[in-house]
């Protein structure tokens, strides 16, 4: 029976089906309940968030399904005779006395309706047991498969092959005469040529600045940026972005930082 959750209060807060052989309640530490097909997929309690427990920890809970089930049952009779009552009260001619619907065809057809409900509960009970069973013996082969690894007795670490036997000594060869080769270490080990770069040249500003000559102002007439109040730039820093505390000259040469 599909009921809304504020029709039923046994309803599953999740699919909205009351709980019964077909959904089984299962309740949290937390005192809430839903249907215990819906555990596997929650981290927490879908009312207050709280986190649960291990879903294979989670059992059925009994009272709450057959409470369901007793409500149900209970709320369906008192529908029954609330629409008996108001077919009676519209004049129905099938609850006037001398039609082919006597009191007893009327009890007879209940009491055929609730076998056939208690045997659909009887056979959604064997499913809801074999489904259990098998359940279990997939725990009981897992917990035994890893039982079994911890008591399997350890491996022998591999044996070394044997050492191979020395060769034996070759003698001495002399080395060959390569003069293109040793020409060319030379030219490596000679030393550089190239005038060495003037240092703390002064530019056009007139400030001392330690970078090369194409550029004809130092590291602070070149820098165009706007200057900031606290002082302060944006500086990358792994983990937490741009970050105000770089200084203006962070980026100079070492002869405009002073």
């Amino acid at each position: 029976v599909a009921m809304a959750e504020e029709e039923s209060p046994f309803a599953c807060a999740i699919c909205c089906e009351v709980f019964g052989m077909a959904h089984v309640p299962t309740t949290f530490p937390c005192g809430h309940s839903a249907c215990i097909s819906h555990v596997a997929l929650l981290q927490a309690c879908h009312v207050c968030r709280e986190p649960l427990p291990d879903p294979a920890s989670c059992r059925p809970t009994y009272s709450l399904r057959d409470g369901a089930i007793q409500y149900t049952r209970l709320l369906e009779s008192l529908q029954r005779d609330a629409a008996a009552a108001a077919a009676s009260a519209l004049g129905d001619p099938q609850t006037q006395p001398g039609t082919a619907q006597t009191e007893e065809s009327r009890l007879q057809q209940a009491a055929d309706d609730r076998r056939r409900a208690e045997a659909a509960e009887a056979a959604e009970a064997e499913r809801v047991r074999r489904q259990q069973i098998i359940e279990d013996e997939e725990l009981a082969r897992r917990l035994q498969a890893e039982w079994d690894f911890v008591d399997a007795p350890p491996v022998a670490p591999p044996v070394a092959p044997p050492a191979r036997p020395a060769r034996p000594a070759q003698p001495a060869q002399v080395p060959r005469q390569r003069p293109w080769f040793e020409q060319f270490l030379s030219r490596l080990t000679a030393p550089s040529q190239a005038p060495a770069r003037p240092q703390n040249a002064p530019k056009q500003c007139g400030h001392v600045c330690t970078l090369s000559a194409a550029v004809p102002m130092c590291c602070a007439c070149s820098d165009r940026r706007p200057m900031q109040a606290e002082g302060t730039y944006a500086e990358y820093v792994d983990g937490n972005g741009w970050v105000p505390r770089a200084l203006r000259n962070a980026g100079y040469c070492v002869a405009c930082r002073r």
